[in-house]
């Protein structure tokens, strides 16, 4: 059974199996990017942790940088690879220490969902089962 999240902006996460709660945090990935004469910046490609990497087929929507949390700023990238529509976020830290300067560097991060099975959880086979 799969459930279904629509967070809204065309923004949807599917979820697997009979528990539709998941946790989620911030995943940071690398992403190649291109800075255009403007000095704009565009995303091209996402490379996860795990060494997938996939190729941005549409740029939807680029919100600019907002308000400044914990000494940093976020502009929210709406992309669209793979044949789903994600949010990319890049995060602009910038600190100021007297002592050591400061501490300025951008960071791509997306919002990673976890699918995690409970301890006693056997409606799936062991990794190491193959199905014939």
């Amino acid at each position: 059974m799969g459930h279904t999240k629509d967070f809204g902006g065309g923004i949807t996460v599917r979820a697997n199996g009979d528990k539709p709660g998941r946790r989620v945090h911030k995943q940071y990935v690398d992403v190649y990017a291109r800075t255009n004469a403007d000095g704009t910046t565009v995303p091209v490609r996402v490379c996860w942790p795990d060494g997938r990497g996939f190729t941005i087929d549409q740029i939807i929507r680029i919100d600019p940088f907002g308000a400044v949390i914990h000494d940093a700023q976020t502009a929210v990238y709406t992309v669209r690879f793979g044949g789903w529509t994600t949010q990319l976020m890049l995060e602009h830290y910038h600190r100021e220490d007297p002592i050591h300067g400061a501490d300025d560097r951008l960071r791509w991060w997306v919002w990673a969902f976890e699918n995690t099975r409970s301890k006693n959880d056997v409606s799936a086979p062991p990794a190491d089962t193959h199905v014939r």
